[in-house]
């Protein structure tokens, strides 16, 4: 007997983002350690608090997904599997400040576009966390431009 609440387009979607997130989470944090110099007093503490918007987004994303009877992406190898997002190991040397933001905004930018793709299905709490993302990218552009 088929579900009447089978979504598979809608769970693709949302385990996109749910790649997605949890990748960003962890450029985000490596972005934190590898953080020295100009603006770093500044751009330290937004680190914790981009992830811990992320998370929050993370959450409430796997958890539409489980409403839908998705099975939300739960390994590291599920992440990397499936994000648009790079998964590239760097020393804390290699990149200036400048580049591990740019790197970031684009990164968010990225994320953007997904939530605007998933704009079909958009509720008021997804409008709400793609103004989330949009405001974490204008504060890190202001940031790094001084």
């Amino acid at each position: 007997m088929a579900d009447k609440y089978d979504f598979p387009k809608t769970r693709a979607q949302l385990n996109q983002l749910v790649a997605d997130l949890s990748q960003l989470q962890t450029n985000i944090q490596q972005t934190h350690w590898y953080m020295r110099g100009e603006n770093f007093f500044r751009l330290h503490p937004l680190m914790d608090d981009y992830n811990d918007q992320l998370a929050d987004q993370l959450d409430n994303v796997a958890e539409r997904l489980i409403a839908i009877n998705g099975s939300p992406f739960a390994t590291t190898h599920e992440f990397i599997d499936n994000t648009g997002l790079p998964d590239e190991k760097v020393t804390w040397d290699q990149l200036t400040m400048r580049d591990f933001m740019q790197r970031l905004v684009d990164q968010f930018k990225y994320l953007r576009d997904q939530y605007q793709r998933e704009s079909k299905s958009l509720t008021k709490k997804r409008t709400f966390q793609l103004k989330i993302c949009s405001t974490a990218l204008r504060k890190i552009l202001i940031r790094i431009s001084g």
